[in-house]
């Protein structure tokens, strides 16, 4: 991945060098796909932002389908619903501006009318995802369900693999902690069957949480250590990252402090290598619950304060609150400990 954002940073180079905003477009649609496969979301919503005032400038629908269907797979990551399906309903019309089946069928789900089970079973898969991020579990269920079915017509494993995974997620939401577990091991004999080391390390993880809040500490951290191998198989820092964290909030919930420390710093190393604000957020916040546990509240602080930083840059809201609700209460012992003095 590292290699192609490199090539397509020199070709964008070159455009420019020429003065060709054509290829600097197509350069820059292709920059804002690699950066958002590495996780850095603002990055590449940036390229696809350029990307596709370029492709206005010439006129080109296509590219300017393109552009806008990264954005909408940008911001659904960044949970933001309503504009990621304006996003992709801009897709669909400028698809339809030029006659482009294929490009509609990305758009808007149109695999079936194009006879193509693998397409169709993506977008079907695609949908779930959407739905998933809205939190409406029965219609995320049923377009994974239909997903999985295209892709077993397909004989595509990968395509099954992360429609289960995509259930397996469903299931736990909706509490069926056993029926959850049970598809993602089916998604994880897929992964193995393919390969797929960064499918394999995301189902282990999955089910590493599970684990985790079910209070089965030794089969979480089993599911975390392996899920960790396989990160560092697939070069993901930011999977190694989390599955670092996971590792340091069951030794958080053992008791041993120090450990966690230490999981959580190295989790923090590889959220900084991937520049990932989320990661390094709950790592933060992660060394905050450890320093108020050994009573170092002022260190405590400034973790809390440095994760609410973190997941105010990325936007992500809920994490936020829980950083804040954590430094009031960091905040209150503090002050109480100076009444005490005083």
């Amino acid at each position: 991945m590292e290699e192609a954002k490199a090539y397509y940073e020199r070709a964008h180079g070159l455009n420019i060098q020429v003065n060709t905003t054509y290829g600097q477009a197509n350069a820059l649609t292709h920059l804002g796909d690699t950066y958002r496969k590495l996780g850095n979301l603002e990055e590449s919503r940036s390229y696809y932002q350029s990307s596709l005032e370029l492709h206005r400038m010439h006129d080109d629908q296509l590219g300017q389908a393109n552009s806008l269907k990264g954005l909408g797979h940008v911001q659904l990551r960044m949970d933001d619903i309503n504009l990621a399906r304006e996003c992709f309903e801009q897709a669909l019309e400028l698809h339809r501006g030029v006659h482009d089946l294929v490009g509609q069928a990305n758009a808007l789900h149109l695999h079936k009318r194009a006879n193509d089970d693998l397409g169709r079973g993506n977008a079907l898969s695609h949908l779930g995802d959407l739905y998933r991020k809205q939190n409406k579990h029965q219609e995320a269920e049923e377009y994974y369900i239909q997903a999985l079915h295209s892709h077993e017509k397909a004989f595509d494993k990968l395509g099954q693999a992360n429609d289960l995974k995509g259930l397996g997620g469903i299931y736990h939401r909706q509490g069926d902690n056993k029926k959850a577990i049970d598809t993602y091991n089916a998604a994880l004999e897929l992964y193995k069957a393919t390969n797929n080391s960064l499918g394999k390390a995301n189902c282990q993880r999955a089910i590493g949480h599970i684990h985790y809040f079910q209070n089965k500490l030794d089969e979480a951290a089993g599911m975390f250590q392996s899920a960790l191998e396989d990160y560092r198989r697939a070069n993901d820092s930011i999977g190694q990252g989390n599955a670092l964290n996971g590792l340091g909030d069951v030794e958080r919930k053992n008791g041993s402090l120090d450990k966690a420390e230490q999981l959580y710093k190295e989790a923090l190393q590889a959220h900084q290598k991937a520049d990932d604000k989320v990661g390094q957020g709950n790592d933060y916040k992660g060394l905050g619950i450890v320093y108020e546990k050994q009573h170092r509240l002022k260190d405590a602080k400034k973790m809390f304060e440095t994760a609410i930083d973190m997941h105010r840059w990325s936007g992500s809201l809920k994490n936020e609150k829980q950083d804040e609700a954590h430094l009031e209460k960091i905040d209150r012992k503090l002050a109480q400990g100076l009444k005490v003095r005083k």
